[in-house]
């Protein structure tokens, strides 16, 4: 193999001596074979090669006939310089298989041209011997022919196959169907030219030009699967017809439903299936078709890797109805990630910290009548039936849609407010908020299954299920009310519970407006209008107390404003809310040096003389809150900072 690349056919490049010897030596190996044609590659050195091997086989040089299509890569701006300048510039410039270089060619154009020359012969040389002689390119694109190789299939071939100086390559030639570019193609036109030998009477055998409609076949599955009539007859004709359900694509209505339902009637049997799902195709953000040559593709690969499968999936079912077109916005899809996959880790999270402050026995029922355990529960029933409902009757859109706005009852409302009932010196009720959030969880774990199914196992798993998979267990049921088969006082709870948190909200934004941070304590809240029967119910009252961080909250039925903030800030309230900021800061310090919630560590504080008065005047509720077991306080020099904190 010489070093230069050159694509000149009359070039000074000859046969070197060694070279003479290797083809001597390389006749001897096809002596045997009868030989009836020659061909060679126009070049020198090639020509020459032919030469020797016909007078070593006895073969007239009338029999050598030069072909244009052997000839060597077209080098291009490369001619007469050296292969490793060659192979320099493809790798700088990422070259790939389909790349010509500058005025030269590409491997794919000499692979067609070398196909086009044995697609040519072939259908000249019918049961004959011939020889080829040729370059290097010839043997790195022959394997690719012969397989009928598209450009990246052959690329890779072209990679693996080693090439060797005067090397033979004995091969049998059977023409393919085969496109424009010489990659195999099954399909009519080029099925038609393909003719194969009777194995019992030897005539040839082509395709029958008739063709039934191609979508029979696929229409005639529900028959044709189980061979039917010659067997599974029975099957078919008692349940085995119709199918209970199937789902494809929005362009299948006129293709694969359409055919079924016609093969079935044609069949006397009606309709081919009972339920349908039928889905829209996925655009980019902007609603356009994806397409590489815009430069619009979303790779999934690259989606899952940064989502999970779990997100991605739930995304489609809640997005919108399946039979819509999807627009994959990555925003809208980390949203989901956020508020339904991320929420609801949290909560496990939260759970896990306390749950071995219960006996295993007392959570497996929660008996609760708390009202915020009888809230969640009611609404945990509700999304029970809500689910089982819509996967009945296969509609998908609507339970995904209620485990997300559920999620959020379950984190912002329900674990918030129950917060400090998981760390409280109440056995019981710390028992009732541990069993109820055990029994949610693993409920949530089951009806999210089949739309998340590696999730809900990680639910499960976290929170303890008794089974090895949560796959294993009974779909649930919702309950027929937690006091009794009447469900009226558990309606009734919810519509209140919703009053609660409009109430609640307002009273927030009354606070934002006034400019008061939540962590203020404030005199009072006066309710008024529609909100009075909430005064019926203390434990609602005493949620909006706590949420809205108020002293008390009043029921006039005077006119006036539903909700009225009283936002006078005193001195008592001042030193209250400064309290709660330092609660907060001893909590966030807590988090940052690695703290768990059930470590106690002594704290030792740094801050002014206002601040040690503060925290001598409320030591024990400090330490209570933050968990602590001991405070104690200096004065010094804090800098810009009101506190400094340290572990002992």
């Amino acid at each position: 193999m010489l070093d230069t690349a050159s694509a000149d056919p009359n070039g000074p490049d000859h046969i070197t001596e060694k070279g003479k010897e290797q083809v001597v030596h390389a006749s001897k190996k096809i002596q045997k074979e009868k030989v009836t044609t020659l061909y060679t590659s126009p070049f020198v050195r090639t020509r020459e090669t032919a030469n020797i091997l016909a007078q070593e086989l006895g073969i007239s040089p009338d029999a050598i006939v030069v072909d244009e299509r052997l000839r060597e890569l077209g080098y291009g701006d490369f001619n007469g310089k050296q292969h490793k300048e060659v192979f320099a510039f493809r790798k700088a410039n990422g070259y790939r298989y389909t790349d010509a270089l500058p005025n030269g060619e590409s491997y794919a154009d000499a692979r067609r041209r070398f196909a086009e020359f044995l697609y040519d012969i072939d259908s000249r040389h019918e049961d004959e011997h011939i020889i080829v002689v040729t370059h290097g390119i010839g043997f790195s694109t022959v394997l690719a022919i012969l397989e009928g190789a598209d450009d990246a299939r052959a690329e890779r071939i072209m990679a693996t196959t080693p090439l060797e100086l005067a090397h033979v390559l004995e091969f049998g030639f059977v023409p393919l169907p085969h496109n424009d570019t010489f990659d195999i193609d099954l399909h009519k036109p080029y099925i038609d030219e393909v003719e194969v030998t009777c194995p019992k009477c030897t005539a040839r055998m082509k395709r029958t030009p008739e063709v039934m409609d191609v979508w029979f076949d696929s229409g005639a599955m529900p028959f044709a699967q189980d061979h039917y009539p010659f067997e599974n007859k029975e099957w078919i004709d008692g349940q085995g017809y119709p199918a209970q359900y199937i789902s494809e694509a929005i362009d299948q209505t006129r293709g694969w439903f359409y055919t079924l339902h016609a093969v079935g009637a044609l069949m006397g049997k009606g309709r081919a299936f009972e339920n349908v799902i039928c889905l829209g195709h996925i655009l980019d953000a902007k609603g356009k078709k994806m397409s590489k040559s815009i430069g619009n593709v979303v790779n999934p690969w690259e989606a899952i890797a940064k989502y999970g499968v779990d997100v991605i999936r739930f995304w489609m079912y809640s997005v919108n109805q399946p039979g819509d077109s999807k627009n994959f916005d990555e925003k809208t899809v980390d949203e989901v990630s956020k508020k339904v996959f991320t929420i609801t880790r949290n909560v496990v999270k939260f759970y896990e910290m306390y749950k071995d402050e219960a006996p295993v026995s007392s959570l497996q029922s929660p008996v609760s009548k708390r009202v915020l355990d009888v809230w969640i529960l009611t609404r945990l029933n509700e999304l029970v039936a809500d689910v089982t409902q819509g996967l009945e009757t296969y509609h998908v859109f609507e339970p995904t849609r209620a485990i997300r706005d559920f999620v959020q009852d379950l984190s912002t409302w329900y674990i918030r407010r129950s917060r400090e009932r998981f760390k409280s010196e109440n056995v019981e009720d710390r028992e009732q908020a541990l069993a109820t959030t055990h029994h949610v969880l693993k409920t949530l774990a089951q009806i999210l299954a089949p739309f998340a199914p590696f999730f809900a196992e990680e639910i499960y798993t976290s929170i303890g299920g008794e089974l090895e998979s949560v796959h294993l267990e009974t779909w649930p049921k919702a309950d027929t009310g937690i006091f009794g088969h009447e469900s009226k006082k558990e309606k009734e709870i919810v519509k209140n519970m919703q009053k609660t948190r409009d109430v609640a909200s307002r009273a927030l934004e009354a606070r934002m407006t006034a400019g008061v941070k939540v962590r203020q304590p404030l005199a009072s809240l006066t309710l008024r209008g529609g909100n009075l029967t909430l005064q019926k119910f203390p434990e609602l009252v005493a949620l909006i107390s706590d949420e809205v961080n108020v002293k008390e909250v009043f029921f006039k039925e005077d006119a006036g404003w539903d909700v009225e903030l009283d936002t006078v800030v005193t001195p008592e309230l001042q030193k209250e809310g400064s309290v709660r900021d330092l609660m907060r800061a001893i909590q966030d310090f807590r988090k940052t040096v690695g703290l768990t919630a059930s470590d106690a560590p002594a704290l030792s504080v740094v801050t002014n003389e206002d601040g040690k008065k503060l925290i001598e005047e409320y030591k024990e509720a400090l330490m209570k809150t933050t968990n602590l077991t001991d405070l104690s306080v200096s004065i010094g020099d804090t800098g810009e900072e009101s506190y400094i904190f340290n572990i002992h």
